[in-house]
């Protein structure tokens, strides 16, 4: 007899064993963030700081759009219906901060999809990051709206897709 009752059943002990195996062997790999019906993204504000009072009503703009997103019905993509979470870290007005956090956000959190604010300079390193990863980035107050159009245009919440779209749109 095991003497946890953790694994009394086996789809527990395949679930934990799988999980040991992935945590061993892909440690540094992010999960994906789009989970069940919700798309996650991220992002950095100043909440402290010298640019804090731009920041604050920028994420209040933010955070109102998100939910009347979300009410009426959030994105239509690939047949399914998803709604958007938005996953944020204070950088303290300080750029180095929020390119570090930037990378937090993709290598750990795993977020696929990015909104950086228009006044952070992006670092090489966080640049290439964000290319190796595939990660499309919108850099506009209108962040969400570009999003939900991307993804319900492409029809996908794929990353890479939804980031040859944007491009596709630039280049326009």
């Amino acid at each position: 007899m095991f003497p946890l009752k953790l694994f009394n059943n086996s789809k527990t002990t395949f679930f934990y064993l799988l999980l040991i195996f992935n945590l061993i062997f892909f440690p540094s790999s992010a999960i994906s963030k789009i989970v069940g019906d919700k798309i996650f993204i991220g992002t950095t504000f100043s909440l402290s700081g010298e640019n804090s009072s731009v920041s604050k009503s920028l994420k209040i703009k933010i955070d109102k759009l998100l939910k009347d997103i979300n009410q009426s019905g959030g994105i239509n993509a690939g047949g399914k219906t998803y709604n958007l979470e938005i996953i944020f870290y204070n950088d303290e007005s300080d750029s180095n901060k929020s390119n570090h956090l930037l990378v937090r956000l993709i290598k750990y959190d795993g977020v696929q999809f990015l909104i950086v604010l228009e006044d952070i300079n992006l670092s090489d390193k966080t640049q290439n990051i964000i290319n190796d990863y595939d990660i499309p980035v919108v850099r506009s107050n209108e962040a969400l709206s570009i999003y939900k159009e991307a993804f319900e245009t492409v029809d996908s919440v794929n990353s890479k897709q939804i980031r040859d779209f944007l491009l596709s749109k630039i280049k326009n």
